[in-house]
């Protein structure tokens, strides 16, 4: 889960926007917020990628667009390593 400050910061910063990402509010029924949506657009995720270090997920395009402007550098403050998001996390996002 991600941490409530550190999402805090994020939204004081967030300068990214994006127009081809999937609003929360066009998502029916229940989920955990923490887990599908970017912590940088507060949109769900779109072609997600993970942080190595930290493991929290982003869309492809925030995390593209925020290393331009802080290189190597995760949001959450560590040194950002891309990988694939894990299984589990795309599961869920496909039965959205």
């Amino acid at each position: 889960p991600i941490d409530r400050r550190a999402k805090e910061r994020m939204a004081e910063k967030k300068t990214i926007v994006r127009t081809d990402s999937l609003s929360t509010d066009r998502i029916s029924g229940s989920f955990d917020d923490d887990y599908i949506t970017c912590p940088i657009c507060s949109n769900v995720l779109w072609k997600p990628v993970a942080c190595k270090t930290c493991e929290n997920a982003f869309c492809t395009k925030c995390i593209r667009l925020w290393l331009k402007d802080n290189p190597n550098k995760c949001p959450f403050q560590c040194r950002f390593q891309e990988r694939k998001p894990p299984p589990i996390l795309l599961k869920i996002l496909s039965k959205l």
